[in-house]
């Protein structure tokens, strides 16, 4: 009995010193090599963020077997914040459109703990947009000097049923305005439209007043590309949906000068 009390001693002294070390199959929480375990030391919950046109707002979790992790992003119109919870931990992920142009953006986000770095890819929709401002628009208004009123048949054409004509005046500047108020913020190209004849300006100034405060002047002859959307230069122009506008005014040598209709496209 006692060499068999021996031997028993002996066995669950090895025993204690393997649990002790975990060699035993199983220690360490699951089975098999690597110290039992065969979690990644980083995990995302999602393998790529795919924003559609009216999605603002997404989130993913985030495991980490070292416990500490971080975020960040190289792009401009992503916004993270990271929730650090016990049992929850998550990246929430929000986009920013108001600078991007109609069509699809790419981005990236990259989290990084355990020593491991992942990087993961995000797509971001950008719908068209048209918006479209009359001189009937309660958004349009006669800032000053006396705009009178044509129609169609007695204007050569135009956008809707009239629009708004005053003559050239250098000395009392006549101001006619469209407002993107309500216009969602975002960076627009400006179209203008008016009706040709030979008795128009053939230098129309158009200041575009943006969200930054800035005026950008442009000269277009209304004696040409009648009765058809014009762009304004080449670029965009950042609006917001109070405070900016697009005015037609009569600070030019001679002609008439109109004002019909604008068209912001994103």
């Amino acid at each position: 009995m006692k060499r068999n009390g021996n031997a028993l001693d002996t066995l669950l002294r090895c025993v204690g010193l393997a649990l002790a070390f975990g060699t035993l199959a199983g220690c360490g929480g699951g089975g098999g090599g690597n110290g039992g375990t065969t979690d990644a030391p980083l995990v995302l919950g999602a393998t790529r963020l795919d924003f559609a046109a009216n999605d603002v707002e997404k989130w993913f979790s985030v495991q980490c077997r070292g416990g500490q992790w971080s975020a960040s992003t190289p792009t401009p119109f992503l916004t993270l914040t990271e929730s650090h919870v016990a049992g929850n931990e998550r990246l929430t992920v929000r986009v920013n459109r108001a600078a991007l142009a109609s069509g699809t953006h790419t981005g990236s986000i990259v989290v990084t703990g355990a020593g491991k770095t992942i990087t993961l890819p995000v797509s971001v929709v950008v719908a068209a947009a048209e918006i479209i401002i009359d001189n009937r628009d309660p958004r349009f208004s006669i800032v000053s000097g006396n705009w009178g009123t044509a129609d169609a048949d007695n204007g050569n054409g135009c956008y809707g049923p009239d629009f708004r004509y005053h003559e050239a005046n250098r000395t009392e500047i006549g101001r006619a305005r469209f407002a993107t108020t309500n216009v969602p913020a975002g960076s627009y190209e400006v179209w203008v439209y008016w009706s040709a004849d030979p008795d128009r300006t053939t230098a129309q100034p158009i200041i575009v007043h943006d969200a930054a405060g800035v005026n950008t002047t442009y000269h277009v002859n209304l004696q040409q590309h009648g009765n058809q959307w014009f762009r304004l230069g080449t670029g965009r122009h950042l609006f917001a949906p109070t405070g900016c506008y697009i005015e037609f005014n009569t600070d030019t040598a001679a002609g008439y000068c109109n004002a019909d209709a604008v068209r912001l496209v994103r």
